[in-house]
């Protein structure tokens, strides 16, 4: 698992976003509700349908514990506003889902109530990849993740009670406010969620290890009471830390999960291996969890740091893509517009659009999602 921090030696003061971007989108809640493709009916047949996803790193995901209540932080760790051109190249490019993390701490009053400007502004962007027909995921990330400086919900029996109150109060209001969306639409229950010591021994954590699978089940529970299209919606369970480690994964499934909505559930997983020899080993034993748990698998977060040459970097990122949809596995590369940057998020003021960094890389990811899977 990759710490997604700002990259300090790219750390630039970016300018504050307008709030007249939010007002001035003519995309709608109403507008975002029209399928323009039937979604499958069964969550593995969706997984297959995502081919490969691409993350919005470190935009609306980025917070700050000592800013406190405050609407501006979506350029925080220097990336510039989100707009929908730039999801527009995304789409083009072949990637037929993104994964928008979304950071909560600093847009939530001292009541627990979230601010509309937010959700406005995150639904603006959610809009943007409906708009291109692309699988959308929302989550709370850092608020639930590993990193020390941001996190606050823990998996922590020592304090489950309170974090299971905060973690469903997020997701009541999230939920509520998108459940007219279509089931393009994904929510992710966590990041990378741990407890409050960042205890990893299976000997001592073991039980903390199971609580994220109390708050998922809570998860679905909550969100499915919201109504409308939440009752069928898929939703996106990760494990301990997001890790592939056969204790969390075990640990999630120490019970089976209940839903009211039949075949809709997700397993999220984090790896950044780059080592083309493990790879193969790597999907089979996610494979081997796929059908022991009886749950298809999506990987949120891949990736190689633009400091490892290109080409190792092609060959790691074609091979982990390929392995991956051999087993019927989706995967969604990190880009944070630093270290594992991809995308140009600056606008090229003559061509007027935006830009891959890396455009070999990013073809040979998305030709390698075309790989058949297996039956």
């Amino acid at each position: 698992m990759k710490t997604k921090k700002p990259t300090l030696f790219k750390k630039v003061f970016a300018v504050f976003l307008s709030l007249s971007l939010v007002f001035s989108c003519s995309s709608s809640i109403n507008a975002a509700t029209k399928t323009t493709k039937k979604v499958p009916k069964t969550a593995a047949a969706v997984v297959a349908d995502m081919g490969i996803g691409w993350n919005l790193g470190n935009s609306l995901d980025a917070m700050n514990k000592t800013k406190g209540y405050t609407y501006d932080t979506e350029t925080l760790w220097s990336n510039p506003v989100t707009t929908k051109k730039m999801i527009d190249k995304v789409a083009k490019s072949g990637f037929k889902a993104i994964r928008v993390p979304v950071s909560w701490y600093n847009h939530i009053d001292k009541k627990g109530n979230i601010d509309k400007k937010w959700l406005k502004r995150v639904a603006q962007v959610v809009n943007y990849g409906l708009d291109n027909n692309l699988y959308v995921i929302i989550n709370i990330h850092h608020d639930a993740g590993m990193d020390a400086q941001y996190h606050w919900i823990f998996a922590d029996t020592d304090s489950k009670k309170k974090d299971q109150k905060n973690f469903l109060n997020l997701w009541k209001q999230i939920a509520t406010y998108f459940k007219d969306y279509d089931e393009k639409l994904l929510f992710e229950a966590t990041n990378e969620i741990v407890n409050s010591n960042l205890n990893w021994d299976w000997n001592t954590a073991w039980k903390d290890f199971r609580v994220v699978h109390d708050l998922d089940q809570a998860f679905i529970n909550t969100v499915r009471k919201t109504g409308g299209k939440n009752k069928n919606r898929y939703l996106i369970l990760s494990t301990w830390g997001a890790s592939t480690d056969s204790c969390q994964v075990e640990n999630l499934f120490y019970k089976s999960f209940t839903d009211t909505a039949t075949d809709k559930l997700i397993l999220d997983v984090h790896n950044y291996m780059t080592d083309t020899k493990q790879i193969p080993t790597l999907m089979k034993t996610l494979k081997g969890y796929s059908t022991k748990y009886k749950i298809p698998i999506i990987i949120s977060e891949f990736g190689t740091t633009t400091s490892t040459p290109l080409k190792q970097r092609i060959a790691s990122s074609k091979t982990y893509v390929t392995e991956a949809k051999k087993v019927g596995i989706t995967c969604f590369v990190w880009d944070d517009g630093g270290n594992y940057q991809l995308l140009n998020r600056q606008l090229n003021k003559k061509t007027k659009d935006y830009s891959w960094k890396y455009p070999t890389l990013v073809t040979a990811m998305v030709k390698a999602s075309k790989t058949k899977t297996s039956k």
